[in-house]
């Protein structure tokens, strides 16, 4: 457990920049980055302590092939 928050939300943010880096600089299956979709929106649901993360989790898979595939 992380005693002070500001910590927390700094590390989540650590979190998420490193794995935008990596997934924009490498090829990645279209599996693997609505996974990570999912990672972050359950840390961002986290932060804030409330909420329903649902339609996040749901249109991942929708998100990742749209976005990523529009790109190669």
């Amino acid at each position: 457990m992380v005693s002070n928050p500001q910590d927390a939300t700094t590390s989540r943010e650590e979190i998420m920049k490193s794995e935008s880096r990596a997934a924009a600089l490498s090829n990645v299956p279209l599996e693997q980055r609505a996974w990570n979709i999912r990672r972050k929106a359950l840390l961002m649901g986290e932060v804030q302590g409330q909420g329903y993360i649902g339609q996040a989790l749901g249109v991942a898979d929708v998100l990742a092939a749209s976005y990523f595939h529009a790109l190669e």
